[in-house]
């Protein structure tokens, strides 16, 4: 589904007609009663008819590449941010079930919560990649769907809990879980009606329009899924120093968001005791990550070159509202407590940023998706070592938890740094070389169009 989204600027017509001419030249090559190997967007276009020079024409056409951004937008970014809200708040469930009476109807002990917590991640770890599998091998948006409604358990966040937890006579924990299934499961239905497989079954576009969305993909280099795996390119994955900096960030960050994401609530819980206070003093926490999110993400896209000093400098917050968590008192300085808390979440911005990174530097399709295969271990395990870091014993305080989210945070922000420069100095190597042996675009086209590593692409640039 990658390979619908918008790919960005439209290059200048000549580089365009070059980049398509070589990025299509397969089809030309097609001769009367021979037999090769077409791709499905390779067959979809032989299917319709529609010839380079016609998508070329279609490429140059800016109003509508710019309307044809907007549908795609109008039209898959609000299942995409549906599932991934439910799946979100999904992972909050527990923590608003700690809120009321989990504890005490279950019996559970502080470690034992934390566990669950974990076992979360390591179940999400496990099952992710048997159902990328069956992505790739069957009708993605039906496995999708499928899975939506197999979880079948989500809540609406602290807005929705809220209102729950004015039931009587039913413990409200239980209440957050079973209304919220419903919710996902039926949105788990939306999804299996309206949700394409891919381009060429997205009955929401034109034929033409199908067309030109593979175009726009072929030119940014995700158009086309290679099924071969390339043992050279995994080597390199490992051996790569970029690869392993953007592990250690995710790693950080997710122990940061495995302690929040658990003991958020119960921390709010330290501050003003009753559970419904506590769901609704939680609420402005989303609006505050809204905020980070969209903010740090404007910034990233309007100034070039920006994304690891933003990735560094959304940590600064967090540091910032840890330190406020562990330090004040809950007693007589609760509005700085509930500060602290709401401007500790600004390293999701963080997280974004680097969860782009492997598709935005990273060349060689095998070498992506084995990158980003490591950057979610870390993911997961980060977000199944972060709730152990916060000790029953040490509530309300969770100085322990407090130390390790400053230490994290603290590291984070040099790993971006080496990150930089890093990124930065092949940059002017390559860009020293290239005007040493005088590159041109063509050249650069015809490179583009191969199956090539970031370390083998001598065009290639980084994004800082």
């Amino acid at each position: 589904m990658a390979s619908l989204t918008a790919t960005g600027p439209l290059p200048d017509d000549k580089k365009l007609a070059q980049e398509e001419q070589i990025a299509m030249k397969k089809l030309d090559s097609i001769t009367q009663g021979e037999v090769v190997e077409l791709d499905a967007t390779e067959a979809f276009l032989h299917q319709h008819n529609f010839t380079n020079e016609y998508i070329s024409e279609l490429l140059t056409d800016t109003e509508l590449n710019k309307k044809l951004i907007r549908k795609v937008d109008m039209i898959l970014l609000p299942m995409l941010m549906g599932t991934y809200m439910l799946q979100y708040i999904d992972k909050s469930a527990m923590n608003y079930s700690a809120v009321f009476d989990l504890f005490t109807d279950t019996g559970i002990s502080s470690d034992q919560y934390s566990w669950l917590g974990s076992l979360f991640y390591l179940a999400y770890m496990i099952a992710e990649y048997p159902w990328m599998f069956l992505a790739q091998k069957t009708l993605m948006a039906k496995v999708v769907s499928g899975c939506v409604i197999a979880w079948g358990r989500a809540m609406f966040g602290g807005i929705l809990t809220y209102g729950i937890g004015q039931i009587k006579n039913f413990p409200v924990w239980k209440a957050i879980l079973m209304t919220c299934g419903g919710m996902t499961v039926v949105w788990g239905f939306v999804l299996l009606f309206f949700l394409p497989d891919s381009i060429m079954s997205a009955r929401h576009f034109t034929l033409e329009e199908r067309a030109l969305l593979i175009g726009r993909g072929r030119l940014a280099r995700t158009g086309v899924l290679n099924k071969t795996i390339r043992w050279n390119q995994i080597r390199e994955a490992f051996i790569d120093p970029q690869v392993w900096l953007l592990f250690l960030f995710m790693l950080l960050n997710e122990i940061i968001n495995g302690g929040i994401a658990n003991f958020g609530k119960l921390i709010i819980k330290g501050v003003v005791k009753d559970p419904l206070e506590t769901v609704a003093l939680g609420i402005p926490s989303g609006a505050f990550q809204v905020v980070y999110i969209l903010s740090g993400t404007f910034l990233a896209s309007r100034i070039k070159n920006c994304r690891t000093i933003i990735m560094a400098l959304y940590l600064i917050p967090t540091m910032v509202g840890v330190c406020l968590l562990w330090k004040l008192d809950r007693e007589h300085h609760k509005i700085g407590v509930l500060f602290g808390y709401y401007i500790v979440g600004a390293f999701v911005c963080s997280l974004v940023l680097a969860m782009q990174m492997p598709a935005s530097n990273l060349g060689g399709y095998t070498k992506r998706i084995t990158a980003s295969a490591m950057v979610f271990i870390a993911y997961c395990v980060g977000n199944v070592i972060g709730p152990h870091a916060f000790l029953g014993s040490e509530a309300p305080l969770y100085p322990s938890g407090c130390i390790t989210i400053l230490s994290c945070s603290v590291a984070q922000m040099i790993i971006a740094i080496m990150l930089r420069v890093l990124l930065s100095r092949r940059n002017e190597r390559r860009d020293a070389a290239a005007a040493a042996v005088g590159a041109n675009n063509e050249d650069a086209s015809e490179v583009d169009g191969a199956d090539l590593t970031d370390f083998e692409n001598p065009h290639f640039r980084y994004v800082l």
